[in-house]
């Protein structure tokens, strides 16, 4: 989502269109996992631009952000539950590589996974990969237990994945 300012600077309605207007800031944040090392609360969404005019008109700060109350909670339920199973020492996936890249066999995934500082390559099913993917925001590496260890894993990329302090 842009914002759209007016001549001068003015930050724009996102209802009306007039001049004006404020960011409205999400009222409920959700902390996320620490994956990589830091657990840090955002706003769930991306604050409209509001006029007072419109601002009052739905309801302030509550009715604007009325919807994003149920989804703030199951948000933090699932980043909760992922944050348990790093404590456990579960490890979750960060970036990953199909077929053909870096010299990866057919039908495999190269998937690099972090808990905090601590970094694993591994080579996996690539359909097993996608399965999990598609029905989860964390991918755990212990739903792969058949993983092989990536000893050819770019070294280039476990070093810049080192250096990365920043949540996803």
């Amino acid at each position: 989502m842009g914002y759209i300012y007016a001549k001068g600077g003015s930050l724009v309605c996102d209802q009306c269109g007039q001049p004006g207007a404020r960011k409205r800031t999400c009222l409920y944040k959700v902390t996320s996992a620490a994956v990589f090392g830091v657990r840090q609360a955002l706003p769930l969404c991306v604050p409209p631009a509001l006029c007072p005019a419109c601002f009052a008109k739905a309801g302030g700060a509550r009715g604007v952000h009325n919807a994003c109350h149920a989804k703030a909670a199951a948000d933090q339920t699932r980043e909760d539950a992922a944050q348990t199973a790093l404590e456990a020492g579960e490890m979750f996936a960060v970036t990953a590589w199909g077929y053909g890249d870096k010299g990866l066999p057919p039908d495999t995934a190269g998937v690099v996974f972090r808990n905090g500082k601590d970094i694993t390559a591994v080579i996996i099913d690539s359909a097993a990969y996608r399965a999990v993917q598609h029905v989860t925001r964390y991918v755990p590496l212990s739903a792969f237990p058949d993983a092989k260890p990536w000893p050819d894993c770019p070294e280039q990329t476990t070093k810049e994945l080192a250096r990365h302090n920043n949540p996803r």
